[in-house]
């Protein structure tokens, strides 16, 4: 059981990370396509 629940929370922490990345790449993402249409 002791395991499982080990395996769980390494996933979890894994899931939060990706989480964390996807927001910033979002961000960035809008920054860039700011400067896009300010480009225009």
């Amino acid at each position: 059981m002791g395991h499982h629940y080990k395996k769980m929370n390494l996933l979890r922490q894994r899931v939060k990370a990706l989480e964390d990345e996807n927001q910033q790449l979002k961000s960035q993402l809008k920054k860039e396509l700011g400067k896009v249409y300010e480009n225009l």
